[in-house]
C-alpha cells in the first residue's frame, strides 16, 4: 500500500519529467533561430561590407576629381588645364566625361560659377564605372567645393605709400630691374599719393637709368584713386584663412628676431579683435609687427596695422601694412621684393608715415613678390567651410 506521502513524491517525479520535453523544444527553437540569424548575417555581411568599400572608393575617387580640378585651374597654360580667363567649360570639365583611374573606377568633374577668384567644383566618383550597361554593383559619391585664389596687382614700385614718405640716411630704393618675365616694369622706385622727401645720401632708382632721385624715379602726389591696394577685402579674408591653416596667424603685437624667427610663407598679424583694420580702429586694437635684427626669411608679411623693421633684416617677398611702416636698416640687410603701406588710419597725417632710414635697402623683384621668395603658392585651394558631400 502506497501512503499519501509516496503518492505525492511519485506525482512530483512525473511533473519534472513532463516539463523536460517543452524545455528541450524551447531550447531547440532558440538555437534554430540563432542559427538562422547567423546564417542570414553570414550572407548579408559580405554584401554590406562590399557596399561600404564601394562607397569609400567612390568618395576617394570624387576627391581625386576635386584635386584634378584644382590642378587644372592652377595650370592654365597646360594643354589639360583650364584657361585663364576662364570661359564655358568643355570636356572633361563639364561633367560629360569619365576620367578613369585603372580598373578601380573614375570620376567626372563639373566646374561652374567661375569668377576671377572663385569657382564651384562638383566631382562625382564612380566605381567600377558609370556605364549603365555594366551589370556590376556600382558605388557613387558626389562632393562639391568652392575653390578660391588670391587676386592681386603687381606692385607699381619698390615702395608704394598711400600718404607721405620720408627717405633719410643712406637708404636705397632700387627698381631699375626686377620685372616679372613677360610683365611690365614698375612705374617708379617709389610711388606715393602724398609728398616724398629725400635727405642725406638716400637714393631712389626707377626703371630706365642709374641716376637717382629724378622725377621718374620718385612718383609722388598722385591722386588717391590711382593708388590701388594690392589685395581686396576678400583677399585679406583668404590670407587670414591660409595663415590660420599654416599656423602663421597672429593677433595684436608680435616680435620677430633672432630668438623668435619669422616663419616663411604667409604671415598674417591681425587686429586684437580679428576685425578689419579701418580708420576708426583704436590703436590698442591694431596689429603690430616688430621685425628685429637676425631675421632672414621669405614670404608675405601682412599686418592689419603697423610694421616696424629695424636692424640687420633680410627678407624676400612682400611687406604689406594696412597702416604705416617704419624701416631703419643696418648691416647688409635688404628687402627684396616690394613694400606697400596703405596708411588707412594716417592718410592725412603731415608727419612721417613711412620712414626709411639708416642704410635700409629695398630692391624691387616682382617674381619674389608673386611667390613670396619661393614660399607662397598662388594657385587655387578649397575655401574653408565649403566642402559638402551631396
Amino acid at each position: 500500500m502506497v501512503d499519501s506521502k509516496g503518492r505525492r513524491e511519485s506525482q512530483n517525479l512525473w511533473n519534472e519529467r513532463g516539463i523536460a520535453l517543452p524545455m528541450a523544444l524551447i531550447t531547440l527553437v532558440i538555437l534554430v533561430s540563432l542559427m538562422m540569424a547567423f546564417s542570414v548575417l553570414a550572407t548579408t555581411e559580405p554584401v554590406i561590407g562590399n557596399n561600404h568599400m564601394l562607397a569609400a572608393q567612390a568618395r576617394a575617387l570624387a576627391e581625386s576629381g576635386m584635386e584634378r580640378a584644382i590642378w587644372a585651374l592652377s595650370n592654365p597654360t597646360d594643354p589639360n588645364g583650364i584657361a585663364d580667363p576662364m570661359a564655358t567649360q568643355t570636356a572633361p570639365y563639364n561633367g560629360s566625361q569619365l576620367i578613369s583611374l585603372g580598373t578601380i573606377g573614375g570620376f567626372t568633374i563639373t566646374v561652374t560659377g567661375v569668377s576671377s577668384n572663385e569657382a564651384t567644383v562638383t566631382a562625382v566618383g564612380w566605381t567600377p564605372t558609370n556605364d549603365p550597361a555594366d551589370p556590376h554593383t556600382k558605388g557613387t559619391r558626389r562632393i562639391q567645393v568652392t575653390l578660391t585664389r588670391l587676386t592681386w596687382l603687381d606692385p607699381l614700385g619698390a615702395l608704394s605709400v598711400a600718404g607721405d614718405l620720408q627717405i633719410s640716411g643712406s637708404a636705397t630704393i632700387d627698381a631699375r630691374t626686377g620685372a616679372c618675365p613677360g610683365g611690365s616694369p614698375p612705374e617708379g622706385g617709389t610711388m606715393t599719393t602724398g609728398l616724398t622727401t629725400v635727405s642725406g645720401s638716400g637714393a631712389v632708382y626707377g626703371p630706365g637709368d642709374s641716376t637717382p632721385n629724378q622725377l621718374d624715379d620718385i612718383k609722388q602726389a598722385t591722386l588717391p584713386m590711382n593708388f590701388t591696394p594690392m589685395f581686396s577685402a576678400s583677399d585679406f579674408a583668404t590670407l587670414r584663412e591660409i595663415a590660420k591653416k599654416n599656423g602663421t596667424y597672429y593677433q595684436g603685437s608680435v616680435t620677430f628676431n633672432g630668438s623668435n624667427p619669422m616663419p616663411n610663407g604667409i604671415v598674417f598679424v591681425d587686429t586684437t579683435t580679428g576685425a578689419d583694420f579701418t580708420a576708426l580702429t583704436p590703436d590698442s586694437e591694431r596689429g603690430y609687427a616688430t621685425v628685429g635684427g637676425g631675421v632672414n626669411s621669405s614670404g608675405w608679411l601682412v599686418v592689419a596695422g603697423t610694421i616696424n623693421i629695424s636692424g640687420n633684416v633680410t627678407y624676400n617677398g612682400l611687406v604689406y601694412a594696412q597702416n604705416d611702416i617704419s624701416y631703419t636698416g643696418t648691416g647688409s640687410g635688404n628687402i627684396t621684393g616690394s613694400m606697400i603701406t596703405e596708411n588707412r588710419k594716417d592718410t592725412v597725417a603731415t608727419v612721417v608715415d613711412s620712414n626709411v632710414g639708416g642704410n635700409a635697402s629695398i630692391t624691387y623683384d616682382c617674381t619674389a613678390v608673386r611667390t613670396g621668395g619661393g614660399t607662397v603658392s598662388t594657385g587655387w585651394f578649397v575655401k574653408t567651410g565649403t566642402y559638402k558631400e551631396l
